[in-house]
């Protein structure tokens, strides 16, 4: 049995023309439309949007200001008041006592040494007429003297006595009097002399007292030393 060609025909172009449908379905489908276009543009998200950096503004350094020392006004100092200001007071001098001429004249207060570490008040109340000196001297208590043993009496006590004093100062040293006087000790006569020195100032006076003892004896010989009185 023969079919008609038409019949095959007919089913094929009904195919081919779904396909053809088919294709311009995907053909369409494929080609974007502004719509679309515009649709597909992604828009990011608010955590996606880029973030600028903000920066945040730091507080300027303080600028050292120093504060300005005011210049001194210079003083003047060629001014009377100033010359009188830093003119120094002058310090009181004291006037210096003026030098005896007749260097023994005077009273003159002091110790004399004996033996055995005794000592005893010399006071020497003086009058000076040229090189003549006279005066009384005045021995105080405590004094003792060694006069040697044997025939002698050992140690001695001095009482004491206020004796009168004459003498002549040194041809060749006016400040040296030489001078001698008598006393009586345990009995015994003794004839004290006197070698004495002023310091060149006239202030101090030393001494050297000797008690001349009769031979077998000792005499001894006595240091003192006495400063002038005002």
């Amino acid at each position: 049995m023969k079919v008609p060609t038409k019949y095959f025909l007919i089913p094929l172009l009904a195919a081919l023309a779904v396909f053809t449908a088919a294709c311009l379905t995907v053909t369409v489908s494929a080609t974007p439309t502004p719509a679309a276009e515009k649709a597909a543009v992604v828009t990011p998200s608010p955590s996606e949007t880029f973030q600028s950096p903000t920066l945040t503004p730091q507080p300027a350094t303080p600028t050292s200001t120093a504060t300005p020392t005011a210049t001194p006004t210079p003083k003047p100092t060629d001014t009377p008041a100033a010359r009188l200001a830093n003119t120094p007071t002058p310090k009181p001098t004291a006037t210096p006592t003026p030098k005896p001429s007749l260097p023994f004249e005077g009273v003159f207060k002091g110790t004399a040494a004996g033996d055995d570490g005794s000592s005893a008040s010399l006071t020497l109340d003086l009058t000076q007429r040229g090189q003549e000196v006279s005066g009384l001297a005045t021995l105080g208590e405590g004094l003792r003297v060694n006069v040697g043993g044997g025939f002698c009496p050992g140690v001695q006590s001095v009482p004491p006595a206020s004796v009168e004093v004459s003498g002549q100062t040194s041809p060749n040293n006016p400040r040296r009097i030489e001078s001698s006087a008598t006393m009586t000790v345990s009995g015994f006569n003794i004839v004290v002399s006197v070698v004495a020195d002023v310091s060149a100032d006239g202030e101090d006076l030393t001494a050297l007292i000797t008690l001349q003892v009769p031979f077998p004896c000792r005499s001894p010989q006595l240091p003192a030393r006495l400063t002038r009185q005002e």
